[in-house]
């Protein structure tokens, strides 16, 4: 997708969100982008995961006066523990359930 594009039909997405920073919101934006990108041919990522605030309250925490910079900032160090620790790993053993095959001459 060309510059122009992406500007064109990203930034009305992203200016609806900044109107309307909530949970909901950005789950919309997420998928909305998920979608534009794939309509314009992109090798897009399949979205995996988010955190909201009943995340937290699910595990006891009263999350009812999280910004949301400060939700923003979970998620960041979510991603950095997912993606150091877990994702690699999960990846390979769900891949091996699926019974997903090797690439020929890929061996272990």
């Amino acid at each position: 997708m060309d510059m122009d594009t992406a500007k064109n039909t990203r930034r009305p997405m992203l200016e609806g969100y900044l109107s309307n920073p909530t949970d909901e919101a950005w789950e919309n934006l997420k998928w909305a982008m998920y979608r534009e990108a794939q309509a314009h041919g992109a090798l897009g990522a399949f979205p995996i995961t988010s955190v909201i605030r009943d995340d937290l309250e699910s595990q006891g925490f009263d999350a009812s006066s999280l910004t949301d910079e400060q939700m923003a900032e979970i998620a960041d160090h979510m991603q950095d523990a997912y993606c150091d620790d877990a994702f690699w790993v999960e990846l390979e053993v769900i891949a091996e359930d699926m019974g997903i095959p090797l690439k020929e001459g890929v061996g272990k």
